[in-house]
């Protein structure tokens, strides 16, 4: 089987080649149309993704939570480049493949941990963007997509 720190680097690839599709097709921004101080950007976004993704196989994260992280590294880079998310179609299938995964690893508890986590951290980013205005209506997805991703409120109140 694969070592953990053979998945993180796998998993650092992918989420830095699909990062590069969707910013260069989504959202038009390819790396040779981006200005000097852009390109470093976006090569700091690379070295950064990859030391995270790197640090879970050193950490011996599963290999389904390294797969998690990396999806949301991809919405992630988006954000820290452009200001912009992903399309909805990936923001919403990394909802469906977080609460999918827990599902598959812990049975229906699972599915029922990550729906709640999902549904809390959702639940908390809207009041937060309804009453105090404290961020902008785009976080309400990426919020939904860290909640599936950390699949249990006990991993969502520890990273809050």
């Amino acid at each position: 089987m694969f070592s953990p720190l053979i998945c993180s680097f796998v998993c650092a690839i992918c989420a830095n080649v699909i990062a590069e599709v969707i910013l260069a097709a989504d959202l038009q921004q390819p790396f040779a149309r981006l200005s000097p101080v852009r390109q470093r950007i976006r090569i700091l976004r690379w070295v950064l993704s990859s030391i995270g993704c790197l640090a879970l196989g050193l950490w011996q994260i599963s290999i389904q939570q390294q797969a998690l992280f990396a999806l949301f590294s991809i919405s992630a880079s988006t954000d820290f480049e452009t200001k912009l998310l992903p399309p909805d179609w990936f923001l919403f299938g990394s909802v469906v493949f977080g609460i999918t995964t827990y599902g598959l690893a812990d049975g229906w508890f699972g599915v029922q941990r990550a729906i709640l986590a999902q549904a809390f951290c959702f639940g908390v980013v809207t009041l937060g963007v309804a009453f105090f205005n404290v961020c902008d209506s785009g976080d309400i997805k990426l919020a939904m997509q860290f909640g599936a991703a950390c699949g249990s409120l006990t991993h969502v109140l520890q990273a809050a």
